[in-house]
């Protein structure tokens, strides 16, 4: 079969050289379609409910794609008149863009104030200020504010942060590299520094990055496998057949790529690395048998010469393919497009390598070239195989210790999916996360993704509350924001409680403020079913992601695993409402908690203890206010401009006397006190309803005012136990403390006693960036192990099926064993993660350096043929096999090391190991194999 295949090769020649030559120019039409793609949401599989969820709230909220934009003005000054109208005009123009869901800067961020009317939420800077007094207090202002600090301005005002949201529907690196860049580098010119961060931001530079590597190391390897070939043959045909076998294989490959409109990656440089690396080893092994032949002055001779090694080169290539293609189990689709494609690229170089040279060997007779006995590879094969044949024990007991001590270490490796630590150092994206680390929150997303009824209902706004608080006690993360939030600092501003009010109309009365507000779109769906709680993480690292993702998804299973209910107080017996009260008390102390590790430091659990113990005593306090401060406050309401009526002086003194003499008897709400008011108001102005609702404002005010002095009461006991002195800690910990003087309770109870609580319809989910991390760790992971597996029991099926022998196929592995094993170990001994690239160490050593064991024992088998011996079989391979195989290998590494001059550190990583895994390889080849062989005397018979 192969000498038929050979012949049919050197007789149509002509037409395989035409064909060849047709094929390379219909692939630079593919080549032209080339487009590149870094999005790491392609990079899953469409299944994982991670990223379906990931990619429903970007649709719903466009939250997730967010490019940070950090600018510093050249003075160091934030707050300047000059700077602040750039950053305007430059949020006012990206606003516009149909491809922006959302711009939130330093201009426009929503500010929430008191006013004559009640409170108005406008621009946080609607007019910027004309002089150096008024641009000091709206620096002081915006300082002061925690929402503001770390997100649109750094803490020392030298920085001003813009957060640009894109909107799903469009690719957010395009809109990076052709709107945001450009128009921020336009806008702000010279005149300040520009960094960027944030998902579609490294998307974009490693986009870049991708590109620079490709024009650089595509040629940068052609010349080196030139060198190589030169340097072994110093032949013309030998440096010019193996170099278009390389060169048209690439044409080739990457016109598919085009035709089928696959985008090519940050790993993608490595393709034609490889394939100029491994794709030449079938064009040395071929030239090699050309030039050690005794006579090839006819075709007869050509096509023995072929047929000869045909059978090692395609088994060579077919476990290459194998090793490659294995990955197209793997979950990254990155990875298994990359190991297909790669595949599909060894397997054209086969081919090319097993037609193009034999057909175009043959239109000019070649020249044997001359091994001179002083050759430095016969010496070092010389000696090399003397030691092994000698040594046989010494040096198979010696391998087989050292790949046992370097596989525990394969339990150390560990690996990392984020592009924060893969640019160079200096560069744009990597200086951008460290300042986005030194001067703001971050620029990652950190989402809860909420589903109710009403998600606008005090129910669920105390229980998005709690989640929020939550993420306050996560270090490493922005303040915390939600629609909860905006309720509390309307409620604040207009009724100096910072708090969730328990009623859907006070709810309501804030809500009218924020009608209209860009900020909504983000935070609330239309229908008022969905919300987030939304934060930010500076920290990309994968070791950070995953423990925040872990915590994330506990936090929820423990707080959230019993549906809550909820419980109206007005009406219960005073035992039945502390019943429900105590159980409310640990859930709110736990919030107390989580805000004390934000805003101080962890606290032990006999402090835990004693805030719960608080809690409860507040509890069962039955202190009411003092009759003075009802007078007063009865008093200062009647004779006010804020009581409803017009009366004198002297009548407002007699009515809220009688008011609280009411109030004492408890009888502020009954008949008496509607004809008292009618006694002191003019008939004509009268008005009965408006009546009944001052004397419920008399009493809403005197309840007011009691949980205020008692909220405030177990806030200093609180913070004198934590001491914690800061203004926000104390007004959060309010915030929960109103709870337990209020009239709704939120516990995760369906009844108590006799009292059946109502069910808050409440799910919540967690998404953003370290949910996708950590899906792509463990899609990772799972490739790895896939990948890995599946090239090892190809590779040994492969082998035993065509040496029909257990044993050698077994043995045949053992050098490919040893390599992976030492790579892999030494990886987890010094702490190299793997990554998108590294990952493929494995599956590729095992496809490429099998090939060193098949030409080996493909040469002993042939050497038993003609001696008995086989120590003697064994030391003629040497001879003639390790030439190939060393001239291989030193061609293969030396492809391998060009990946060290890429500007992305996964391809540094990788080519650096693949470097030591060849060497590895080829030296168990030579030094492992022959010890196994001769050592268990194996009996290696030609194939069929």
């Amino acid at each position: 079969m192969n000498r038929r295949i050979s012949a049919f090769i050197v007789k149509h020649r002509t037409i395989i050289l035409i064909a060849i030559f047709l094929i390379s120019i219909l692939s630079l039409f593919g080549i032209r379609k080339i487009h590149f793609s870094n999005k790491m949401t392609s990079w899953l599989s469409e299944k994982d409910l991670r990223l379906s969820l990931f990619l429903k709230t970007s649709d719903e909220f466009a939250i997730n794609n967010l490019v940070f934009v950090m600018i510093k003005p050249k003075n160091g000054d934030v707050f300047t008149k000059a700077f602040l109208e750039k950053v305007k005009e430059f949020t006012e123009q990206i606003k516009e863009k149909k491809e922006i869901f959302i711009v939130t800067s330093i201009t426009n961020t929503s500010d929430i104030r008191k006013s004559k009317d009640g409170i108005e939420v406008r621009d946080l800077i609607e007019n910027i200020p004309e002089n150096n007094s008024e641009l000091r207090k709206l620096k002081n202002y915006i300082l002061s504010k925690e929402n503001y600090v770390g997100n649109i301005v750094s803490k020392d005002g030298k920085w001003a942060g813009v957060s640009i949201f894109i909107k799903e529907k469009y690719d957010p690196i395009k809109v990076t590299g052709n709107i945001i860049i450009p128009t921020a580098k336009k806008t702000f010119s010279e005149k300040a520094d520009l960094f960027f961060s944030g998902i579609p931001s490294d998307s974009y530079f490693a986009n870049e990055y991708t590109i620079k590597d490709l024009k650089l190391l595509t040629p940068l390897i052609i010349l080196l496998i030139i060198f190589v070939l030169f340097f072994s043959f110093k032949n013309f045909q030998g440096i010019l057949l193996p170099s278009l076998v390389v060169i048209i294989s690439n044409l080739w490959l990457f016109g598919i790529l085009g035709f089928l409109n696959k985008p090519l990656t940050m790993i993608s440089p490595a393709i034609p690395v490889l394939l100029v690396a491994l794709g030449s080893a079938y064009g040395i092994h071929i030239i090699n048998k050309y030039f050690l032949y005794s006579d090839l002055k006819d075709e007869n001779s050509l096509v023995n010469a072929t047929s000869e090694i045909f059978t090692p080169v395609l088994l060579a290539g077919l476990t290459t393919f194998v090793g490659f293609v294995s990955f197209i189990s793997a979950r990254l689709k990155l990875i298994a497009d990359f190991g297909f494609f790669s595949g599909v690229g060894i397997f054209i170089a086969l081919l090319i390598s097993l037609s193009l040279i034999p057909a175009a060997y043959s239109t000019r007779k070649g020249k044997r070239a001359k091994i001179r006995k002083e050759d430095k590879h016969w010496k070092i094969l010389d000696i090399l195989s003397d030691f092994v044949i000698k040594n046989r024990k010494t040096v198979f007991i010696s391998s087989i210790i050292i790949l046992i001590i370097f596989s525990l270490g394969i339990l150390k490796v560990k690996r990392e999916v984020n592009f924060s630590e893969y640019y160079p150092k200096n560069s744009q994206p990597r200086l951008g996360q460290e300042i986005v680390k030194r001067e703001f929150s971050g620029a990652y997303p950190v989402l809860f993704y909420l589903k109710s009824d009403n998600v606008k209902s005090p129910q669920t706004l105390r229980l998005l509350r709690k989640a929020e608080n939550y993420l306050f006690s996560k270090k490493d993360l922005a303040t915390p924001f939600s629609i909860s939030e905006i309720v509390q600092e309307l409620n604040s501003k207009l009724n100096d409680r910072f708090s969730i009010p328990d009623n859907k109309i006070s709810v309501g009365n804030l809500w009218f403020f924020m009608e209209g507000r860009d900020e909504l779109k983000q935070l609330l769906s239309g229908d008022n079913k969905k919300t987030i709680i939304f934060s930010k993480t500076s920290e990309s690292s994968t070791s950070y992601n995953k423990k925040l993702y872990s915590d994330l998804e506990n936090f929820i299973k423990k707080s959230f695993r019993k549906k809550y209910y909820s419980y109206r107080l007005k009406r219960l017996n005073l035992k039945d409402k502390k019943k429900i009260r105590l159980m409310e008390a640990a859930p709110l102390s736990k919030e107390i908690y989580w805000l004390s590790l934000h805003y101080g430091k962890a606290i032990d659990s006999n402090t835990k203890a004693k805030i719960l113990r608080i809690l409860s005593s507040a509890v069962e306090n039955d202190n009411k206010l003092s009759d003075s401060k009802i007078k007063k406050i009865i008093n200062n309401y009647v004779c006010g401009d804020e009581f409803d009526f017009d009366i004198d002086g002297e009548n407002c003194k007699k009515l809220s006397e009688t008011l609280y003499s009411l109030y004492k008897q408890k009888n502020l709400k009954g008949e008496p006190a509607i004809r008292a008011m009618k006694t002191f108001v003019t008939k004509e102005e009268f008005d009965i309803e408006t009546a009944k609702n001052s004397l419920e404002t008399i009493l809403f005010k005197i309840n007011d005012q009691w949980m205020k002095d008692e909220t405030d009461k177990i806030v200093k006991r609180i913070v004198s136990l934590i001491n914690v002195r800061n203004k926000d800690f104390e007004k959060r910990v309010k915030s929960i403390i109103f709870d337990v003087f209020d009239s709704l309770a939120i516990i995760p109870e369906k009844r108590v006693g006799n009292i059946k609580g109502a069910p808050v319809n409440f799910k919540i989910f967690q998404t953003g960036n370290p949910s996708l991390i950590t899906a792509l760790d463990e899609s990772l992971f799972s490739s790895q192990v896939q990948s890995l597996i599946l090239a090892y029991f190809i590779t040994l099926f492969l082998m035993i099926l065509l040496r029909k022998s257990i044993p050698i196929g077994i043995v045949s592995t053992l050098p490919i064993l040893f390599t992976v094993s030492l790579m892999y170990g030494f990886l987890g001994f010094i702490n190299l993660p793997l990554d998108y690239a590294t990952m493929m160490i494995g599956g590729i050593s095992i496809g490429v350096g099998i090939d060193y064991a098949i030409h080996f024992i493909h040469g002993i088998m042939e050497e038993l043929e003609k001696e008995s011996d086989i120590d003697l079989a064994v030391k003629k391979t040497f001879i003639d096999k390790g030439r190939a195989i060393l001239t291989n290998s030193f061609a293969v590494m030396l492809g391998f090391a060009v990946l060290i001059f890429s500007s992305m550190l996964p391809l540094r990583n990788f080519g650096s190991t693949m470097v030591a895994s060849m060497f590895l390889s080829a030296f168990a080849t030579l030094t492992l194999l022959p010890s196994a062989i001769l050592i268990l005397k194996l009996k290696i018979k030609k194939e069929v």
